[in-house]
């Protein structure tokens, strides 16, 4: 962003930290103090609020959906506050699931550290060549993560798919032409 913030985690209390010389717009701060006040006290009240709690959690999602939606004006004049809305309320539908099942956790952690093996190797071996092998590679990734998470041998799943076969019967040719 524009205003130099240097970034920290939405659950982090610490005052914001600048990056270079002036302060943002007063319009600004305000939108991400109240933005992050917002997703604090959502992820704290989802922790401690039972999981059968399904319409009390529906309501306080949509309660939380409302404070963000009146957080500015999508016509700020300040363009940092009016993108970061815009790109809030297009995901609307989804910010506060962990609040509505609390089987889903609030971050991404989980799915950041399974994709994070991908990236390394893409990122050292340049990128994969074709759109079969980047398929190829996705598969068996996936194949590697969910028997990792299993606990099962994932070279010994590789060979037996390898080796399993189906036996077909070739078709012959009865005619004498």
């Amino acid at each position: 962003m524009r205003h130099g913030i240097r970034p920290r985690g939405p659950r982090d209390p610490s005052p914001p930290e600048y990056e270079r010389a002036g302060r943002p717009p007063a319009t600004f701060l305000r939108f991400a103090r109240r933005l992050r006040a917002t997703l604090r006290e959502a992820v704290e009240w989802s922790k401690r609020t039972p999981a059968d709690a399904t319409e009390r959690r529906e309501r306080k999602a949509r309660g939380y959906e409302r404070r963000v939606r009146r957080l500015s004006d999508p016509d700020s004049r300040d363009e940092d506050v009016a993108r970061s809305l815009k790109g809030l309320l297009r995901r609307m539908p989804h910010l506060f699931t962990f609040a509505r099942d609390a089987r889903i956790p609030w971050e991404n952690n989980a799915g950041e550290r399974a994709i994070r093996s991908v990236c390394v190797k893409r990122k050292m071996s340049g990128g994969l060549r074709s759109g079969t092998g980047a398929e190829t590679y996705a598969r068996l990734k996936t194949v590697h993560e969910t028997a990792k998470r299993r606990g099962q041998d994932f070279p010994a799943i590789v060979r037996e798919a390898l080796t399993r076969t189906t036996m077909v019967q070739p078709a012959i040719c009865l005619s004498g032409g």
